[in-house]
């Protein structure tokens, strides 16, 4: 008999930063150490006359750096007005980065980046947005042309996979290893995964599997009022074998 892979859907919030092979939040400090972020420019108050009549402004991003340090994917999952998510974008494509580490060894990390602007030009940085992203930002901000992620409840009808690979879960690995590895990943408005990060404690080996397979999955367009939209998922792979109890 074949081992055999178990896909249960779940929405639920989002856990930052994480590795590929596992969240931070349940990592031991000694054990993983995050992205380092070298801010070599600022990221300066936006000029465009749209946005000078407001004192301050937000933009959030995920970014991805890989094992030598390089910066390979920035998405923004929240800005409260498309100017300072430019001026954030900008600047995050001049930083340089440390590669996080995983027992030492460097290791493709995601991390969020919050950008806080303030019109007298003090820019701060913080790694957490957390609730703050749906809270805060909508009552400080309630008539600004707000972008955000948006939960599986929030959009019109259900979110539909197109396209889904499996795990290459082999014989021999479910030999060895078992268990269930929950993901948090982005689906973008082409219906493109971004993101994908593992939020418990999984086998590495697990986690490494069902990260790789999600990247290629792909889904409808999500849409909110009939436009497309970036949503948030959470997302559970059982990994289980026959042969192990």
């Amino acid at each position: 008999m074949k081992p055999g892979i178990l896909v249960l859907a779940a929405v639920g919030p989002l856990c930052w930063p994480c590795s590929s092979a596992r969240a931070e939040d349940v990592a031991d400090a000694g054990y993983f150490q995050p992205i380092g972020i070298h801010q070599t420019e600022p990221a300066n108050y936006p000029l465009a006359p749209e946005v000078m009549m407001y004192t301050e402004g937000r933009a959030a991003f995920l970014i991805t750096v890989d094992a030598n340090g390089n910066l390979t994917d920035v998405l923004p999952v929240f800005y409260t007005d498309p100017a300072f998510a430019q001026s954030a974008r900008y600047a995050l494509g001049r930083w340089t980065f440390d590669a996080a580490r995983l027992d030492g060894r460097a290791v493709t990390a995601t991390k969020e980046v919050d950008f806080n602007f303030e019109r007298h030009g003090i820019v701060v940085i913080s790694q957490n947005v957390g609730e703050f992203v749906d809270g805060l930002f909508r009552r400080h901000f309630p008539n600004a042309s707000t972008y955000r992620a948006y939960n599986i409840s929030e959009i019109d009808g259900k979110l539909n996979a197109v396209r889904v690979v499996n795990p290459q879960y082999t014989k021999e690995l479910a030999s060895r290893a078992s268990g269930t590895v929950t993901l948090d990943y982005y689906v973008d408005e082409e219906g493109r995964v971004r993101m994908p990060v593992t939020v418990n404690d999984a086998d590495p080996q697990l986690a490494d599997l069902a990260v790789e397979a999600v990247k290629q999955w792909r889904f409808e367009p999500p849409k909110r009022n009939g436009l497309p939209v970036l949503v948030r998922v959470s997302q559970s792979i059982r990994f289980y074998s026959p042969t192990r109890s």
